[in-house]
């Protein structure tokens, strides 16, 4: 299993439970369709709800439909950056993430289902027990799946979602 360095800021909490994310070549939606969920930029603290650890992140417009994402790298002075879009199923919204590389296409997307709560937003990231080696070549089959799935906790994996899996705070800067 490969796993990008999105797997540093995002998934420690489900790596330690051995789970591990869904991936796929195609994103949950065109990125044409998508739209700025301003709720969403800003300053951030990223937490990871087992460990408690911390780490800061930014997530900026970068064009009319995605994100940028930056975040501290493994190494001092090294930043890791991410694009990222919302796709809206049903009352879900999802991000869309995949590291920003020279070879960004090779990159797969990773899933997020986020809510908004008091002012923190809670991210749940979609698990691959659900999905049994299935892969899709075209965003119309994987979101047809999802929206099939949307109630079932095995989306989320062992926890079924109750918990989030990570928990970003705003730093009060905009």
């Amino acid at each position: 299993m490969r796993i990008s360095g999105i797997a540093a800021i995002l998934i420690p909490a489900i790596m330690v439970l051995s789970s591990c994310p869904f991936t796929s070549q195609a994103p949950l939606s065109e990125v044409s369709e998508a739209r700025i969920d301003a709720v969403l930029t800003g300053f951030w603290q990223i937490s990871d709800t087992d460990s408690g650890e911390s780490t800061p992140i930014v997530i900026v417009p970068f064009d009319e439909h995605t994100f940028a994402i930056l975040a501290n790298g493994d190494k001092k002075g090294e930043i890791d950056a991410y694009r990222a879009f919302v796709t809206e199923i049903g009352a879900e919204r999802f991000l869309n993430v995949r590291e920003l590389t020279s070879d960004n296409d090779e990159e797969p997307w990773y899933f997020l289902n986020y809510r908004s709560v008091n002012g923190r937003i809670e991210l749940r990231l979609v698990d691959d027990k659900l999905f049994e080696k299935r892969e899709f070549t075209v965003s119309s089959q994987l979101r047809e799946f999802f929206s099939a799935h949307l109630s079932d906790p095995l989306l989320y994996g062992e926890n079924g979602g109750k918990v989030p899996d990570m928990v970003l705070e705003s730093t009060g800067k905009r």
